[in-house]
């Protein structure tokens, strides 16, 4: 927000001194920076629904450097940037990100705006890319995306407003917590797990990403009994146990854990490894919880 309201003022004085600027350029002006590549969306323009504002899906996802594929039995429409995917079908109003690289699925999210085609063009809610962990700012009847190293901007319906990133990032894990409403234990890996991030998402989910080589564990907590594993994945191994008393469901494959998952005193726990991890290991680290 900052650095935009550097930008209008910076657009401001320009103006002042009376330097001549051309129609289309003028509308996003502020917006662009050296490295921002303008989109024309002649033909394809935007436009709002429901107060939200619909972004040419293939346009707009190809320039920040994902690959688009569309599934015409499916009606839907995939994208992947190496770092997160995600698909939409067109007329459902749900979106999620799942992680390229890891098991890993954010919970299915509504935005009151289904994908529609006109004239063979996808369009979506330009919340999605903020969803899948873009930088989304609209000011002054533009917008500018910012994934990466790259930088897009085209013309919006005239409106102020910056869309927030669904997940926060904190340095400590003590201000997640309790961003989240949460006073709970953390979980005890082996010693070679090392903490490598903790998150708030959506302001109710607590989630902390720990590493090991090519191993990624990922711990989840949230008040309530929902599910927030964010992992929809088919397993072929499922077990129930009992941890001080507690219900605990192990998910795998292979032999080993990818997914734990259990509810004790109000609060919505989950435990998952992307590259698996021994029973016994999942179980002392629940019971020590």
């Amino acid at each position: 927000m900052k650095k935009t309201i550097a930008l209008l003022l910076g657009a401001a004085l320009l103006a002042t001194a009376a330097v001549p600027a051309l129609a289309g350029d003028a509308l996003i002006a502020p917006l662009i920076s050296q490295d921002t590549q303008k989109l024309d969306l002649t033909g394809r323009e935007a436009y709002l629904e429901n107060g939200r504002v619909m972004v040419p899906l293939r346009m707009v996802a190809e320039a920040l450097g994902y690959t688009v594929t569309w599934d015409g039995e499916q009606s839907r429409v995939d994208l992947d940037n190496g770092v997160s995917h995600t698909y939409v079908t067109l007329g459902v109003d749900s979106y999620c990100k799942i992680s390229s690289t890891a098991i890993g699925m954010s919970a299915p999210q509504s935005f009151g705006a289904a994908p529609v085609s006109i004239d063979g063009s996808s369009f979506v809610p330009i919340d999605l890319f903020a969803l899948l962990g873009d930088t989304v700012v609209t000011s002054d009847g533009a917008a500018t995306i910012t994934s990466g190293e790259r930088n897009v901007c085209f013309e919006i319906p005239n409106q102020s407003t910056q869309i927030p990133n669904p997940i926060e990032g904190f340095d400590t894990v003590e201000p997640a917590m309790a961003a989240a409403g949460l006073d709970i234990e953390l979980p005890k890996l082996p010693q070679d797990y090392k903490m490598e991030a903790a998150s708030v998402i959506g302001g109710t989910l607590f989630q902390v990403a720990y590493r090991s080589g090519d191993d990624a564990v990922t711990f989840r907590a949230a008040l309530g009994d929902e599910d927030i594993s964010g992992d929809y994945n088919v397993y072929s191994e499922l077990k129930a146990v009992e941890v001080n008393g507690v219900k605990v469901e192990l998910k795998g494959d292979g032999g080993v854990v990818n997914l734990a998952k259990w509810c004790e005193d109000g609060v919505s726990y989950s435990l998952s490894s992307e590259k698996g991890l021994s029973a016994q290991t999942v179980l002392e680290i629940i019971r020590d919880i």
